[in-house]
């Protein structure tokens, strides 16, 4: 009776393992950078729509309340503010601070004919024309508003 020896074990190799794991490094090594970018893309984007969004509730408050409304920012703490009405007569100190949690972003500049702030008068057009941008890691957004309409872009 002969006894047949089992020339290979169930398993992988060393080698293979090794391979495999090369293998996910090289590909790790491309996708990771390309994901940090498309991670600041995204949140200097969203950022960005966070003011332009907040510049048009300014512009609709004072519309709708007939009185005018002013966002200042802060470059140096990256937050902005403004006073904004709701269902009761009174107004509460509304801030945004944007190197926070969700957006990590910065403002690069706020110029509105050399202020940090731009009004709003209760026909929706602002005293002055500006632009604000914003930067996550290597991206900026720029915000711009045009004084006699008001408009908001991002760009």
């Amino acid at each position: 009776m002969r006894i047949r020896l089992r020339s290979s074990s169930p398993g992988y190799t060393l080698i293979e393992i090794v391979v495999v794991l090369a293998i996910i490094g090289v590909l790790w090594a491309v996708a990771a950078p390309r994901y940090g970018n498309s991670l600041c893309r995204y949140r200097a984007e969203q950022a960005a729509r966070r003011i332009a969004a907040d510049l048009l509730l300014a512009r609709s408050q004072a519309k709708m309340t007939s009185k005018t409304r002013t966002i200042s920012f802060n470059t140096s703490t990256n937050i902005y503010g403004m006073d904004v009405q709701g269902l009761t007569a009174s107004s509460t100190q509304y801030n945004v601070n944007i190197s926070g949690d969700p957006y990590y972003a910065s403002f690069v500049s706020a110029s509105f004919n050399n202020t940090a702030a731009v009004t709003f008068d209760q026909y929706g057009s602002c005293d002055n024309s500006g632009t604000i941008v914003v930067q996550c890691g290597g991206v900026q957004n720029t915000i711009t508003v045009e004084s006699t309409s008001g408009k908001v872009t991002v760009q």
